[in-house]
């Protein structure tokens, strides 16, 4: 029943706009297609469209420092394990101390 209601109210609304629709010339008629819902909705749709976009630019963003901070991390691990087993080898377990 709310449906019916809110068509109803939709159809009120959009009656005089319909009646001036009828009652203007075809080079007036660019002025009430932007002053309609539809044109505020489709530009709500395009900004959600961009939101979504930065969003995922973002996320790409963040998935690549933190990919490149996890290289990072692997690279400074392993050197210092390679070069603590070369210290071992030329200090330690060589016979000549």
């Amino acid at each position: 029943m709310k449906k019916y209601f809110l068509l109803i109210d939709e159809l009120l609304r959009s009656l005089p706009l319909c009646l001036q629709a009828f009652k203007t010339e075809t080079h007036n008629v660019k002025k009430l297609i932007l002053n309609t819902k539809v044109n505020t909705m489709f530009i709500s749709i395009l900004r959600a469209i961009e939101a979504m976009v930065k969003a995922l630019i973002y996320y790409f963003i963040l998935f690549a420092g933190l990919t490149l901070a996890g290289l990072g991390t692997y690279i400074v691990l392993f050197a210092t394990f390679r070069f603590a087993q070369l210290l071992w080898t030329l200090i330690f377990k060589e016979p000549w101390l």
